[in-house]
């Protein structure tokens, strides 16, 4: 299941950025730019996830029942219980792996040395040197990372295989058209972040496609400038059509424009 599926659409992919999620921080101690999950949005999801499992114990609850009842109370006990562990399993482990802390809410970390994509199940770190300056997909739903064939980026999962499908993801993931034409990225959902996808498109491609532009990131004063100009692009519209074409504005442009430089 995902966030998406489990929550109402208008709340998802909207072109609304809050500005709390846009920061300037760390990320393994290193001054990184910030883009994080929506919070709203994964608190949605797992109350979802809640009401669906007492749906499944209200549905479940015993009835009377005269062929039932006329077994032992062990076998009753039993087929309760079995019944109860099968159909609510999943959702007792997904609150059990939040209490510990390994799903939660993800970011984009964008540092000098490379951009890390946390989602609520899994951590994705590419070097910049593993990143492809590969014009971002098409697809409205995702930011694609394409990455190049020999490659350093490290793909890991923060939950048991069960758990790993929760919140489309980041996950290395192979396309191709042909068996000698291979491509592999790494790709997060764009519609569980309360940020316009062309700001998400605009921060991580200014930065793929200029390396010069990396070295801004050493510092926490530039990135809060830069952050500043991110916001510059939120709008109060609430909906945006989800097959539109989504526009990325020219960062590098903006921040000169906008400082003055």
């Amino acid at each position: 299941m995902t966030g998406g599926c489990a929550i109402v659409g208008v709340v998802t992919h909207s072109p609304r950025t809050r500005f709390g999620d846009i920061t300037v921080g760390t990320d393994e101690g290193i001054p990184s730019l910030l883009l994080h999950q929506s919070r709203l949005t994964f608190i949605l999801t797992m109350t979802v996830l809640a009401l669906s499992s007492v749906f499944l114990v209200v549905w479940l609850w015993p009835r009377s029942d005269p062929e039932f009842d006329s077994l032992s109370p062990a076998i009753r006990v039993g087929t309760w219980a079995l019944a109860f562990v099968v159909t609510c399993g999943w959702q007792v482990g997904i609150a059990v792996l939040v209490l510990l802390g390994r799903i939660r809410p993800g970011y984009i970390a964008i540092r000098h040395d490379g951009i890390r994509i946390r989602s609520y199940a899994n951590d994705a770190w590419i070097p910049w040197d593993s990143a492809s300056p590969i014009l971002p997909s098409e697809n409205w739903k995702y930011l694609t990372v394409w990455l190049r064939q020999n490659n350093h980026a490290t793909i890991s999962s923060l939950a048991p295989w069960p758990w790993l499908s929760l919140g489309n993801r980041a996950f290395g993931y192979v396309r191709s058209s042909s068996p000698h034409d291979r491509a592999l990225s790494v790709y997060t959902d764009r519609r569980i972040y309360r940020i316009a996808p062309e700001i998400i498109d605009a921060a991580v491609f200014h930065y793929i496609t200029n390396p010069a532009a990396r070295e801004e990131l050493r510092d926490p004063a530039t990135i809060v400038r830069t952050v500043d100009t991110l916001r510059t692009h939120a709008t109060t519209a609430w909906w945006r059509s989800q097959t539109r074409t989504v526009p990325v504005p020219n960062l590098a442009a903006d921040t000169h424009r906008f400082h003055g430089a």
